[in-house]
């Protein structure tokens, strides 16, 4: 089901990632404390499909209420991470678009509405590092070399701000997560996006082992044709360490944080739950809290 947006406090003092209840797909928004916006994928949307992008992303950014998006980042051109997109970038003004290069294989929609957005494009490749407000973005894929399949070229981010690292894996599957590890950047992460909506071979033992994440996203449909997320990745994630949220039970997984505390919300289920640092833990990681929905 689609949940209704949520209703959210404004984000002076705090970094929000919020994880969209796109059916089969991805949408994520990231809202800094110093104000910029980058939006992660659109989800599914174009002809002859239900178009998320109308009818989940653009009303909750106008209910933030957002006029502009500082960035638009595209994974990749699956339909299910471009299709929504095309309603985004007709109705709001996009200072930046952000690309791996590939050839666009996705709706036509969307690649006629960032055409005629004039967004400038930046195709970014491994090893690039932007700033956007205070926290530093770090390109780990694609790199240059031989083509990979589309899903393995994934453009996969890492934010770091403060105290809070954030791993964004796209589409990837075993081989792009090997290559990712075998280029050797900063992978562990406090809380990661899952891989390709928790396909059964994505999310490898390898791949979970470098990353650490206490937090796991999976982005899904509820009753996807594809049976993500898979009992073997969901079983990888949880020895792994990791407390597993997923849009299809939890609708829009939120993350609020201040750099010290971690506030994850399941929007869907009204619960929200504090992940701390603990104190006997000199290296930091959090240690997850049970709280009442905040």
């Amino acid at each position: 089901g689609f949940s209704i947006w949520p209703w959210l406090r404004p984000t002076e003092t705090m970094l929000r990632v919020t994880f969209l209840d796109v059916g089969q797909g991805d949408a994520a928004l990231i809202e800094l404390p110093e104000g910029p916006r980058l939006l992660v994928d659109g989800g599914p949307g174009g002809a002859r499909r239900f178009d998320v992008g109308e009818r989940v992303v653009a009303p909750f950014l106008w209910n933030r209420p957002l006029a502009r998006l500082d960035v638009v980042a595209l994974s990749h051109w699956d339909a299910d991470h471009s299709g929504g997109l095309a309603a985004v970038l007709t109705r709001f003004h996009v200072g930046e678009f952000w690309e791996t290069g590939r050839p666009p294989a996705g709706p036509a929609e969307t690649l006629a509405a960032l055409i005629r957005s004039r967004a400038p494009r930046r195709v970014l490749a491994a090893g690039q590092r932007l700033w956007l407000g205070g926290a530093l973005i770090t390109v780990l894929g694609p790199a240059p070399g031989p083509r990979q399949a589309a899903n393995d070229e994934s453009l996969v981010l890492r934010l770091d701000w403060r105290g809070f690292s954030l791993l964004l894996a796209g589409d990837l599957g075993p081989r792009g997560e090997a290559l990712l590890l075998e280029r050797g950047g900063p992978v562990r992460a406090l809380a990661l996006k899952v891989a390709h909506h928790g396909s059964r071979f994505s999310s490898t033992a390898p791949f979970l082992a470098r990353a650490g994440p206490r937090i796991a996203v999976v982005s899904v449909g509820t009753r996807n044709p594809f049976r993500h997320p898979s009992p073997d990745a969901l079983a990888r994630l949880e020895a792994a360490g990791a407390r597993v949220y997923r849009t299809d039970r939890d609708g829009a997984v939120i993350l609020e944080t201040d750099g010290r505390v971690l506030r994850v919300t399941a929007w869907a289920r009204g619960v929200t739950e504090t992940f701390a640092p603990d104190p006997d833990e000199t290296s930091g990681d959090p240690s997850g809290n049970s709280t009442a929905p905040g």
